[in-house]
């Protein structure tokens, strides 16, 4: 029951997420911590990529016959902390929590850690899709070879 009330509440979050960023609400401009400079987009969108990373955590099966299963598990927990981390990397890399960069030479805040910044950030979309597609040929082959015995 709580691991269902957990998921309901990652696939609300991740959807309210979703609606605000492909909308572009004007949300997500405004401040939500004024004093740092920290926009509601930034909260919305960390909020976002960590519910999508439990999301994808609940579709590999728990307590799975086959031990290689759980190391995809193990793989998405480290996915899931390190969304966690995103805001942090991404106010590392942008210094500031808008996340603009502007095209000078210095490294933070320049182009070099805008191109970081947006790969580790797709990174963090496409990484799990890939690890579920992978998952589920190779159930899919376990499950073929199983019924060929």
């Amino acid at each position: 029951m709580q691991r269902n009330l957990f998921l309901i509440n990652s696939l609300i979050i991740f959807f309210g997420a979703s609606y605000f960023i492909f909308s572009g609400s004007v949300i997500l401009t405004k401040p939500f911590i004024e004093v740092i400079g920290m926009p509601f987009g930034t909260v919305i969108t960390w909020l976002g990529l960590i519910a999508f990373q439990i999301i994808i955590y609940f579709i590999i099966k728990r307590n799975s016959i086959i031990k290689v299963f759980n190391y995809y598990r193990i793989i998405f927990k480290i996915c899931i902390i390190i969304a966690c981390f995103w805001g942090f990397i991404g106010y590392f890399l942008a210094n500031n929590w808008a996340y603009n960069f502007s095209n000078s030479e210095m490294f933070r805040g320049g182009e070099k850690a805008a191109t970081l910044f947006w790969n580790f950030t797709f990174f963090l979309l496409i990484f799990p899709i890939a690890i579920v597609l992978i998952y589920g040929v190779q159930s899919f082959l376990l499950l073929f070879k199983k019924k060929q015995r």
